[in-house]
């Protein structure tokens, strides 16, 4: 629909992520043609790995939310936000405090909820009110962001997962 000929992602060539992109892509446009930095030698030799990109970033003034203490990698579009690294890949592990940007830490989520109506035509939600403040969204888009932000506000939309993987 929108005739892109190419698409790029950052996921590491050695992990699921990128399979998981790049089939949704080709089953989407078959045609496309992927660009992947992490299994073109240019990069992947220049980058070693995380402190070579946060060096690299430091060096240019590019601003990173991580640091060596915190070195976790991000991946975040409009469906979510995860993150993986360090202290992460152990299951017995729980997340820092102040870890997750999407969501409240469920135990200091507020204990009353927000009540929301939500109209639907044809099976596809069109409006969303929040009857307590009279708050109104109505384009796909504006929906969207705001139940992530009203559902993340109440703890909801966490989950923590240690995969294999594919390749």
């Amino acid at each position: 629909r929108e005739v892109a000929k190419y698409v790029s992602h950052g996921a590491t060539g050695k992990g699921n992520d990128q399979v998981r992109f790049e089939l949704s892509c080709y089953s989407l446009a078959p045609q496309i043609k992927v660009i992947a930095p992490w299994r073109m030698p240019e990069f992947y030799n220049r980058f070693q790995g995380r402190n070579d990109l946060m060096e690299y970033a430091k060096q240019h003034g590019i601003p990173i939310p991580v640091t060596p203490k915190n070195p976790w990698s991000m991946d975040e579009n409009l469906m979510h936000i995860s993150y993986e690294a360090g202290i992460l890949e152990n299951p017995k592990n729980q997340a820092p405090p102040g870890l997750y940007t999407k969501t409240q830490d469920p135990a200091k989520a507020p204990n009353s909820p927000d009540i929301l109506e939500i109209e639907f035509k044809k099976g596809v939600p069109v409006k969303v009110t929040n009857v307590k403040d009279g708050i109104t969204r109505s384009t796909a888009l504006e929906l969207f962001i705001y139940l992530n932000e009203v559902a993340g506000k109440h703890g909801v939309g966490r989950i923590d997962i240690v995969e294999n993987r594919f390749i």
